[in-house]
This record gives C-alpha cells, sequence and structure tokens, in this order.
C-alpha cells in the first residue's frame, strides 16, 4: 500500500483490496452508504462510463468493514459531497483516473502483469480480502 499517493488514491486502492468491491461499486459509494455502528458498506449502486445503475449482479449487498477499513474511512472522511471517492469538486472519477491509479501504484510496488491485470478486473475473491488472496492468503475478511 505504500505505493499508492496518500489520500484518495491510497483509501481508494485500500478499500478495492480488503473490500472486494468492484471499480464502478467503489465509484458509486456514498457516504450514507457506509454503516460506521455496524461497520458495514451497503453496495447498492455502481458508477461506470457517466452512468448510474445496479451492482454487476442486479442485487444490492453488504460487505464487512475490516477493523483497518473502517478506521480508515473514519479518517479519511471529508466534506467534498455525498461520494465517498470523488474529485475535489464533488463530482464523479472516471474509469480512467481510478485505473490510473492502480496502474501507478501497481508499477510503484513492481507487481507484475498477472497482478495487475488481476486487480483491476477484481478477480481476487469478489469479496473479502483481495489483497490477502493476492498475497497468497485466504481472501477471508479479517
Amino acid at each position: 500500500m505504500q505505493a499508492a499517493e496518500p489520500g484518495l488514491e491510497r483509501m481508494l486502492i485500500l478499500t478495492a483490496l480488503k473490500t472486494g468491491l468492484r471499480i464502478g461499486e467503489l465509484l458509486g459509494l456514498r457516504w450514507d452508504d457506509v454503516d460506521f455502528e455496524r461497520e458495514q458498506i451497503h453496495v447498492r449502486r455502481s458508477y461506470i462510463r457517466g452512468h448510474v445503475d445496479t451492482p454487476k449482479n442486479g442485487k444490492e449487498r453488504v460487505v464487512p468493514m475490516a477493523a483497518e477499513i473502517f478506521e480508515a474511512l473514519r479518517r479519511y472522511r471529508h466534506i467534498c459531497g455525498p461520494l465517498v471517492f470523488c474529485n475535489p469538486d464533488g463530482s464523479y472519477l472516471t474509469d480512467n483516473q481510478t485505473k490510473h491509479y492502480l496502474y501507478r501504484a501497481c508499477r510503484k510496488a513492481f507487481f507484475g502483469q498477472v497482478w495487475l491485470a488481476c486487480a483491476e478486473a477484481h478477480l481476487c475473491q469478489p469479496s473479502g480480502d483481495a489483497w490477502g488472496a493476492a498475497q497468497g492468503g485466504s481472501g477471508a475478511a479479517r
């Protein structure tokens, strides 16, 4: 995670890897989807190519927040608007911006093309700890 730039980039990648949320689900995530009381993230929408839609499978789901994500999101909380991951003006990030963050972090960390393709497609554990799975762990949420 040290390869990711601090702030938005690091939070986006950490959340993706520790929760298994897809890129579009991360971009559509709102602060009211983050339940700090129950330590859960409600996945209700996806934002892809300028359109808000339902998550990929068409169903909402609840993802538990590991302690690391809970604390990181609590500290990261901003007042730019209702979106968790957004531009400084509160607007949606684009797919290309998000992929750029991921590519840059992977290049800095010297990850190979196979891991990068897996991370981009989010094939490592659709839920749970994708980072742990990529490192040879179980992939289960901690």
